[in-house]
């Protein structure tokens, strides 16, 4: 059984983490080849980024303790093992917790001057050149109408 936690209308954290990654790998790269990104703006991206890593990296390491203590089946064998485990698996969430706060709190204060300057400095589409259309004729010999494609008959094989 799985259960999501994560509202229709809220982005998935993990999500919204892989997609930043990308994201600055793109911009990474788009400033090697010379295009320009205020300096200020992708360092705030970055620290944002590194925010949702920080996130990231609490909750793998919830999960890794959690998944061992149920393989090895710590709450049978060993109380104060498990409940030790257990608070640190708590301590490990507030932080994931803190961190995801964090990036909430950046992006509301500068992601939206993040946004449009990349937007701005890498825009998504680039306008096409209007040309007038095709006139001339089809070419000598052709009616204009497509061939419809054959099958090869089905032959059996004499070998």
């Amino acid at each position: 059984m799985r259960l999501s936690s994560v509202p229709r209308d809220r982005q998935d954290p993990h999500e919204l983490r892989i997609a930043g990654k990308l994201l600055r790998y793109t911009l990474e790269l788009a400033q090697s080849e010379g295009h320009d990104l205020p300096a200020a703006v992708l360092r705030q991206f970055k620290r944002m980024q590194e925010l949702l890593g920080n996130w990231h990296d609490d909750v793998v390491l919830i999960q890794c303790a959690m998944q061992t203590s149920l393989d090895g089946q710590l709450s049978y064998h060993d109380l104060d093992m498990q409940e030790r485990l257990l608070d640190l698996s708590r301590f490990f969430l507030r932080r994931a917790s803190r961190e995801l706060s964090s990036f909430s709190t950046q992006w509301k204060k500068r992601g939206a001057d993040v946004a449009r300057t990349i937007r701005e400095r890498f825009p998504l589409t680039k306008p096409v050149p209007v040309t007038e259309p095709k006139t001339d004729p089809d070419p000598a010999g052709s009616d204009g109408t497509p061939v419809p494609a054959t099958s090869a008959p089905d032959v059996a094989s004499t070998a």
